[in-house]
């Protein structure tokens, strides 16, 4: 639900002076801003902490902020340093119009392995339009750059992607359903003159039915 812990809409028994059904709509408000943390270990790379922070209404029309930290790698095989992922999010309803949403985020994610060592930062925006009840149409565009090291030697790499996409849902529950279909397609091209270090295409389909 976003920005609010609960919805219930209730009718009145009786039609009113104009033939019409008064209905109201309760709503509880959560609070707008959250935080949280935690801890873990894994044998095979050691410990790790996280924490976020984050608000549910940041300009009054439901946006959601986020902001993601994490240390993990800490005593993995005596490294001298741990690996690292820092990521800021945005969701802006209405953006350009009511049937739009986009999608923002940044990161930077530093990873030292056995296999390689990597440092890359990655933003990222996509649009979301309700096309119909049924289908969303998606489109963005991405930047990805980042420096690899490995026994093999180092080299740096750049993506700049165009996310295009489209989803169709027409199950019965959201939560639960019981008929109909879910499917996504989508097809991310990373051409060179745009300054992709190499031309590539990737492409991904899912999908689900219920009987």
């Amino acid at each position: 639900l976003g920005v609010f812990s609960s919805v219930r809409v209730t009718t009145a028994d009786q039609v009113d002076a104009q033939g019409n059904v008064p209905v109201t709509i309760a709503v509880q408000e959560r609070p707008a801003r959250f935080i949280g943390f935690g801890a873990k270990y894994e044998t095979n790379y050691g410990a790790g902490v996280n924490a976020y922070w984050g608000h549910r209404n940041l300009w009054g029309g439901a946006e959601q902020l986020r902001i993601d930290g994490e240390v993990s790698g800490l005593g993995y095989n005596d490294a001298a340093e741990p690996n690292f992922k820092f990521g800021v999010s945005l969701k802006v309803p209405g953006f350009l119009d009511r049937n739009t949403t986009l999608d923002a985020k940044a990161e930077a994610v530093r990873e030292v392995l056995d296999a390689y060592t990597s440092t890359r930062g990655l933003v990222q925006g996509i649009a979301t339009y309700k096309y119909t009840k049924q289908i969303d149409l998606l489109a963005g565009l991405s930047f990805e750059t980042g420096h690899v090291e490995n026994e093999q030697g180092e080299w740096d790499y750049t993506f700049v992607g165009i996310p295009l996409g489209a989803k169709i849902d027409t199950t019965d529950n959201l939560l639960n359903p019981t008929k109909g279909y879910r499917a996504q397609l989508s097809f991310t091209p990373y051409p060179s003159f745009l300054g992709s270090s190499v031309d590539m295409l990737v492409t991904k389909a899912l999908g689900s039915a219920y009987l």
